[in-house]
């Protein structure tokens, strides 16, 4: 089980890359609505079907022009995140609250103290604002669907109009299909695949009403099975997550084709590096003594990439710009060009 945790992460670093799984660095197969002129990025995830395929609205075109045509300015526009009391949901919430966009952070934690684990949305809101971001808080636990319907007539009834919707909070409850229980089976795809679609139902006649919208659904590398065998340890007991992510993808591209006349975009991001943050680092100094021997040399400390990423997907052509699996560092060469991100270069050196 250590093994398995040191690979996938717990809490706030559940968006990992499985250890030792072959990855996809055939730039021809990703899903491709804006071509690249450049080579491949090697060592990222790629997706390995072809939107083009079965999505007629997703249009070959250059980077250049998909940015052209896209929403360089986001000041103004609002955006509900959701998972933003800590780790990669409320770095993606303070990089939006940066850009000018209005943020509604929604989680279970509203404040301090009211869960073990450290973060809250009040401090994440403290921090947007006290950057001079506009940003509220909405407690609400996505298990309840009473709780996401009062979330998203909050933001509306506020705002009067939601732009943008990130699905970005999700569980991981280690376990094989075996072993799990199955109240912890369900509450995996409630949380991780029931609720993003059932916030994506709201948005989109909402959206199609403002003649367009945008939503990100947080990914894994969990989402790519563990290949062919033998296997090693660290690679077993993460099957139910695997399957969760792996569906949200496939609603990811589903959504994608319904949605592309209606000027609706709909991707998944996924970090390229384990991200080990928010509950991990508590779990890791207090409750879990066994988590002492996990090296954390090289993962992230933060998702500040995460919500960049997020930046340069929203500011695409939502039209032709969909459909897509990416992660992090891939979606800012596409749409950036970067081909070096020491700027986020904040990582553990020592375990």
């Amino acid at each position: 089980m250590l093994r398995l945790l040191d690979a996938r992460g717990w809490g706030g670093c559940r968006h990992a890359c499985i250890l030792d799984v072959k990855r996809d660095v055939n730039a021809t197969r990703s899903l491709r609505a804006c071509e690249l002129s450049r080579p491949p990025v090697r060592g990222v995830w790629q997706t390995v079907r072809d939107a083009r395929a079965y999505n007629p609205c997703v249009q070959r075109s250059s980077t250049e022009e998909c940015q052209m045509a896209g929403n360089p300015d986001l000041s103004g526009k609002v955006a509900i995140v959701t998972g933003a009391s800590r780790g990669i949901g409320a770095d993606i919430a303070k990089v939006l609250a940066r850009e000018g966009m209005t943020v509604v952070a929604a989680a279970r934690t509203l404040e301090e103290g009211d869960f073990r684990v450290p973060g809250a949305l009040n401090t994440t809101i403290g921090e947007i604002k006290a950057a001079g971001g506009n940003a509220v808080a909405v407690r609400c636990d996505l298990a309840r669907e009473e709780d996401m319907q009062s979330l998203w007539e909050f933001a509306v009834r506020e705002f009067s109009h939601v732009d943008v919707l990130i699905n970005n909070a999700a569980i991981l409850v280690p376990g094989t299909i075996e072993s799990m229980s199955w109240r912890h089976f369900n509450l995996s795809f409630q949380i991780n695949v029931a609720s993003p679609a059932f916030l994506s139902r709201l948005a989109i006649p909402h959206m199609r009403g403002l003649g367009g919208g945008a939503i990100i659904n947080i990914s894994s590398g969990a989402s790519r099975g563990p290949g062919a065998g033998p296997y090693a340890a660290a690679i077993k007991g993460g099957t139910p997550y695997g399957l969760s992510k792996s569906a949200l993808e496939r609603m990811t591209q589903g959504m994608a084709a319904e949605l592309c006349e209606d000027n609706i975009s709909v991707n998944a991001l996924m970090p390229s590096r384990q991200i080990w943050v928010g509950g991990t680092v508590y779990v890791a100094q207090t409750q879990r003594p066994d988590f002492e021997s996990i090296d954390l040399t090289g993962k992230r400390k933060d998702g500040t990439i995460m919500g960049d990423a997020c930046a340069a997907i929203l500011r695409a052509d939502h039209a032709s710009y969909t459909g897509r699996v990416l992660n992090d560092e891939a979606w800012l060469t596409e749409l950036t060009g970067a081909t070096t991100f020491t700027q986020y270069a904040s990582y553990f050196s020592t375990r």
